[in-house]
């Protein structure tokens, strides 16, 4: 059985999820930074809900990402070491929500009824996680309590604020931000992460840079 083309597939999706995202203030966008997409334009920044789909017409990313303009204008005033330069669209953190869409599809889909079925997850997944996830995530310092809950379970923040390195300026920038009683000792922290790292060299610059900046605030 032939699969959809991946044009078919991404209109059927727009299509599908049109209305249900319109219900919730989402318009569609055919290129956000190269994926399509809902986006959401808020007073804090913006909430997107972007996807991918490759060439066999199946889906491999689909993320919620949400930007804090605050944070996104400092990060732009800095730079980052692994970009040329820095999108419209670049976000502070994000949920990948691969629990209620797992990698099956990337073989592609063989039908519409395929499609529906899953554009029917996708609304679940907003629903019951998305929406919440926006909500609570509006707030600055619920991202610093998340991000303090991750370092107590000795995990880091790299699949919450980022996406590279840059995950650790985002963490100093919203610690600082929220006037962390703990920024100082992130601060030690990561500038010891990125000094004694030969790979990180390129990221040293910034770092001198964004404590600077940050002193401000």
């Amino acid at each position: 059985m032939n699969t959809l083309s991946k044009q078919e597939v991404k209109e059927q999706l727009r299509s599908n999820l049109m209305a249900f995202f319109g219900e919730h203030g989402f318009s569609y966008k055919p290129n956000i930074d190269g994926i399509s997409g809902f986006l959401r334009i808020t007073d804090y920044g913006f909430d997107c809900v972007g996807f991918s789909i490759i060439s066999t017409g199946g889906t491999n990313l689909w993320k919620f990402n949400i930007r804090h303009d605050i944070v996104e204008k400092i990060i732009l005033e800095v730079g980052l070491a692994n970009r040329a330069s820095i999108g419209k669209y670049e976000y502070t953190c994000f949920d990948c929500f691969t629990e209620y869409l797992p990698y099956a599809k990337k073989e592609g889909f063989f039908s519409e009824k395929e499609v529906v079925r899953y554009t029917e997850v996708v609304k679940v997944y907003m629903i019951e996680s998305g929406l919440p996830f926006a909500k609570k995530f509006s707030k600055l310092e619920n991202i610093l309590g998340k991000i303090n809950e991750l370092e107590a379970e000795g995990k880091s923040a790299l699949d919450f604020v980022g996406n590279s390195t840059d995950f650790m300026y985002r963490e100093l920038i919203i610690s600082k931000l929220c006037g962390d009683p703990g920024y100082n000792k992130k601060l030690e922290k990561i500038s010891n992460i990125i000094l004694n790292s030969e790979r990180l060299t390129g990221w040293i610059a910034g770092l001198e840079k964004l404590k600077k900046i940050l002193e401000n605030y």
